[in-house]
């Protein structure tokens, strides 16, 4: 099986937007470390990378904390795992080094399309206002269009 190791920031990053997400107000530093089991201070390490990104902003004083910045729906799992991680790439090799592997290299390019492409699709709002009934069957009908549009516009 293959597997694209995330970093365990990346996955911080995620629940942290997916709570805010959920939470819809502004949630103070202590409860989103709680909620999410990280320290006060690695929270700050995650949300500063994410405030840099777009994603979250800060509001000051005793009723302060963070908030997306952004509507859930027009933030992707793809665009946090490259805000947090720099590169998607999952091919380890390029064209000109494989040679007599094109076949190879044109299908990890392809599964590396599709994951990015099912990435781009996943937003906070799929993954935090679904029960898992219905996430299961929304990703299964997202793979089924990602897959149809793929194949509309294959060569």
């Amino acid at each position: 099986m293959l597997f694209m190791r995330l970093n365990t920031s990346t996955d911080y990053a995620i629940l942290t937007l997916m709570h805010l997400a959920a939470s819809g107000k502004v949630v103070s530093s202590a409860e989103l470390a709680s909620n999410i089991s990280v320290s006060k201070r690695y929270l700050a390490q995650i949300a500063s990378k994410l405030r840099k990104g777009g994603f979250i902003g800060v509001s000051m004083g005793s009723t302060g904390g963070y908030y997306l910045t952004k509507s859930p729906d027009e933030i992707s799992i793809y665009d946090i795992v490259s805000l947090m991680e720099g590169s998607l790439e999952i091919l380890r090799y390029t064209k000109t080094n494989v040679k007599n592997h094109d076949v190879l290299y044109e299908a990890y390019a392809e599964l590396e399309s599709h994951i990015n492409g099912y990435m781009q699709i996943m937003t906070l709002d799929v993954l935090t206002k679904k029960s898992k009934t219905e996430w299961r069957e929304l990703v299964s009908n997202m793979a089924i269009q990602y897959a149809k549009e793929c194949s509309d516009n294959a060569p």
